[in-house]
């Protein structure tokens, strides 16, 4: 049988707190107001991001970690690249590459979230076939998912810190300038108090699937029956659930359930 093309695999984290108020909460990116318009401008989207064919991370799992590492300012490279910030230089030292300039402060603090969150636990992974006009052609991609519950505690200072920062706090935040790192409820998302905001690709389908499959802990039955009422015209998008043990697979193990990463 012929490999199946998939473009990559997107790896994705959803940290979440069970308020006993508000309800569910999560911490998800927020893409820029001019990301892909007219489907996915200012969408939500998981924590994480992409391996390729070419790259030598060996699993979903090493991904996230590479991923957060990057995006909250912990990696050996980012330390090397941003190590004055530890001595005061860094904000007086106008760095290339960001839309706005990072400060000592708010490394410090995005560093501090990165640990937070640096456990997710293994959710589902499953494939994504796209349709135009929401793409350019008929593409495929792998998703795998993981969810990490944080403490009050954890979630208080999270959301302090991203509220008293514009919501700027991610390399990304800083180097696009119109993306933010956001808490937001399930009460929210599906339109209390107004429009229900957008996600950014299918990632609504695969909230409304974590709530509803049990890998959000604390989520009340309420919750779980409603999940996310909008995700996504399904014209557009089709879902291949993959038949997987309960752990983790590793991108060798979907290449030998026929899948290719080879970027065609």
């Amino acid at each position: 049988m012929k490999p199946k093309n998939l473009t990559h695999h997107r790896v994705n984290t959803i940290p979440y707190f069970a308020h006993p108020k508000k309800g569910l909460v999560f911490l998800f990116e927020r893409k820029d107001p001019k990301f892909k318009a007219p489907f996915q401008e200012g969408g939500f989207n998981g924590i994480g991001g992409n391996f390729f064919g070419d790259m030598k991370h060996l699993s979903p799992q090493e991904t996230i970690g590479v991923e957060i590492n990057e995006e909250f300012w912990l990696s050996e490279e980012m330390r090397e690249s941003y190590g004055d910030i530890t001595n005061g230089a860094f904000e007086d030292t106008s760095r290339e590459g960001f839309v706005i300039q990072p400060t000592k402060e708010r490394v410090n603090l995005a560093r501090k979230i990165g640990d937070i969150i640096s456990a997710p636990e293994y959710a589902f992974t499953a494939v994504e076939t796209y349709q135009p006009p929401f793409s350019k052609n008929v593409s495929s991609n792998a998703v795998t998912i993981f969810t990490q519950n944080l403490s009050e505690g954890e979630f208080l200072f999270i959301d302090k810190s991203l509220k008293e920062n514009d919501f700027v706090m991610r390399t990304d935040d800083h180097r696009y300038g119109g993306t933010q790192t956001r808490g937001i409820s399930l009460e929210t998302i599906n339109g209390r108090g107004g429009i229900s905001p957008k996600f950014s690709w299918a990632f609504g389908y695969h909230l409304d699937k974590a709530i509803n499959g049990g890998f959000i802990y604390g989520a009340t039955d309420k919750e779980k029956e409603t999940g996310v009422v909008r995700t996504m015209n399904p014209r557009l998008f089709r879902l291949e659930k993959l038949d997987l043990d309960s752990e983790c697979p590793t991108y060798e193990k979907m290449k030998s359930l026929g899948f290719d990463y080879s970027r065609k």
